[in-house]
């Protein structure tokens, strides 16, 4: 039948995936992976998250520096999925690398590394590749 030749080339094809625009959360039609971000203002966002994170009692005041210039960093980017996380990690640690070390953060962004590789994020050799760019 056509059902069932319909569902054998569905199945052939892999499965169906709906995207989401990751600024507003509207679905992506089939052919939108792109989208223009330089209309969207966000840093009102990030305030707000920084604001957010200066009334965390818990953390040090390295831990909340290192998680600004991260946050920072992250929203600039389009990190779509999860394995684009590692290659970022790196991107971070070679752009922020003399940043981190001057303010005394590398300990604060080794155990950041080792939340991501707690979430398989990232792999003990993702980590050691990004610690070398800061040592």
């Amino acid at each position: 039948t056509s059902a069932a030749a319909a569902a054998a080339a569905a199945a052939a094809s892999g499965p169906v995936r709906q995207y989401y625009n990751p600024i507003t959360g509207a679905p992506l039609g089939p052919h939108e992976h792109h989208f223009e971000q330089d209309a969207i203002d966000a840093s009102w966002f990030t305030d707000f998250c920084e604001s957010a994170l200066e009334e965390f009692e818990d953390l040090a005041l390295e831990e909340k520096c290192f998680m600004k210039l991260w946050n920072r960093f992250v929203g600039s980017r389009s990190i779509y999925a999860n394995y684009q996380v590692r290659d970022e990690a790196e991107l971070f640690a070679r752009r922020f690398a003399a940043s981190i070390v001057q303010r005394g953060l590398r300990h604060t962004f080794l155990l950041h590394l080792i939340n991501l590789w707690d979430f398989g994020l990232m792999s003990r050799y993702d980590i050691s590749r990004c610690i070398a760019v800061i040592d």
